[in-house]
């Protein structure tokens, strides 16, 4: 048995008889932080302290040498199962064999201990609780989870005894996986994943792509500057205005070295790294891999006109050259535009000078018009530059500031419920 004793830095005052007659005095020098055993036989980890025994008073000199021996053999050591003080082993490498059956271990210990938790919860009279209905639902839970957590604890067992303790029987350099089978160690996450050919092992524990290339919706890795599909990120920003009612699968990305202006033709857009609008303004759309907030609202406008493309059965690109031409007032080809839809062949014969200084993507006169223009017929640019406005208010307007929301809310709605060549489902 391991004998403790308490040591003083400071010697208590003593009076007749020996007694204590100054208890500040004679306060044990304790450690401020809880010294403990990091595992017992059951593997729970348990705490122990000190036990004391005042049988006499040591000079200063000799408690803080005796404090310091205390510490040191604390910090060195450790406690083994079986109460044997041993050397510290070092730490597995994370992703190595032995870091995952150290990772399996602890995670029975863990369930053990939540199993036991949830029994002991099973016993609790809920008639009693200041919220009945909740403590049957958490005890119905309970129920259902205690024998999925038993089949966790099996399956750990189990590849604790195939894998673990020298049973690991892939060659030298490989790692053997539970989902692949041996592994290049290199390839190998830290959460235990073998990576493919021409992924490797990222910081969060998932496959990456290789310098150059990005991880698409198509679940590979494609070139980053394309043509490329989607990356998760461009669909989650683009799913919260369209829901699904684009076919984000086909959607294809260019991405361009420079800078130009984005553009889209049928189901294809092109990004460049850095924008320049007609006043010549220039932002950046990417910081590496990732959009900027110019690079997400331009995204978000380019991909209403894909929208288009898939609802209204026309390429908005050659729509907008034409709308562009007619504008700025320029002599049309009747030629050149002969495919466009029926309404927009109506305004081959329009005179531009009626509408001085109408902008090609202002949108609000036709929403001010008493009654208001409905989203449907919007110019193509209206309508697009209008669901950009949409994501930049929703998106970073906090307080929703803008005046035209209810308008513009029934656009969205409008889009989201539109159906092939036809009118939205909602009225």
């Amino acid at each position: 048995m391991m004998e403790f004793t308490q040591t003083f830095l400071h010697p208590p005052s003593l009076g007749k008889g020996g007694n204590v007659t100054d208890l500040k005095s004679s306060e044990p020098d304790l450690p401020k932080l809880n010294t403990a055993a990091e595992f017992s036989l059951s593997g729970i980890k348990q705490s122990s302290t000190l036990l004391a025994s005042a049988a006499s008073a040591k000079s200063s000199a000799d408690t803080a040498a005796s404090a310091k021996t205390a510490v040191l053999a604390t910090t060195k050591a450790k406690t083994n199962s079986v109460g044997v003080i041993a050397a510290k082993e070092p730490e597995p490498e994370p992703g190595s064999q032995e870091w995952l059956c150290a990772e399996w271990k602890e995670e029975i210990i863990d369930t053990q201990d939540l199993i036991k938790f949830m029994k002991e919860e099973l016993k609790r009279d809920c008639s009693k609780e200041f919220d009945p209905s909740f403590c049957y639902a958490a005890q119905e839970r309970n129920r259902n989870d205690i024998p999925k957590k038993e089949e966790l604890i099996k399956l750990r067992t189990k590849q604790i005894e195939e894998q673990c303790n020298g049973n690991n029987k892939c060659s030298p350099g490989y790692i053997l996986t539970t989902s692949s089978g041996c592994c290049l160690a290199s390839q190998v996450t830290t959460t235990g994943i073998c990576c493919p050919p021409g992924r490797a092992p990222a910081a969060d524990g998932t496959c990456g792509c290789l310098k150059g290339k990005v991880f698409t919706i198509a679940d590979k890795c494609e070139p980053e500057y394309g043509p490329r599909s989607l990356i998760q990120e461009e669909k989650d920003i683009l799913q919260k205005v369209f829901w699904d009612s684009i076919d984000y699968a086909r959607i294809i990305i260019k991405r361009v070295k420079g800078t130009g202006t984005p553009k889209t033709k049928g189901k294809t857009i092109t990004l460049y790294d850095e924008y320049k609008d007609k006043t010549g303004m220039k932002e950046k759309l990417f910081e590496g891999n990732a959009l900027t907030v110019a690079g997400k609202l331009v995204l978000v406008h380019e991909a209403t006109h894909i929208w288009q493309y898939e609802k209204m059965g026309h390429d908005s690109s050659m729509i907008n050259d034409f709308l562009a031409a007619r504008k700025m007032g320029l002599k049309l080809n009747s030629a050149k535009f002969k495919d466009l839809p029926s309404y927009f062949k109506a305004l081959l014969d329009f005179d531009p000078n009626t509408i001085p200084g109408e902008s090609l993507y202002e949108w609000r006169d036709k929403a001010d018009a008493k009654p208001p223009i409905p989203f449907a017929k919007l110019d193509p640019e209206e309508q697009a530059r209008l669901v950009e406005e949409y994501y930049k208010t929703y998106q970073y307007d906090i307080n929703k500031t803008f005046i035209y929301i209810k308008y513009v809310d029934d656009a969205i709605d409008y889009i989201r419920h539109k159906e092939k060549g036809g009118s939205s489902q909602r009225s």
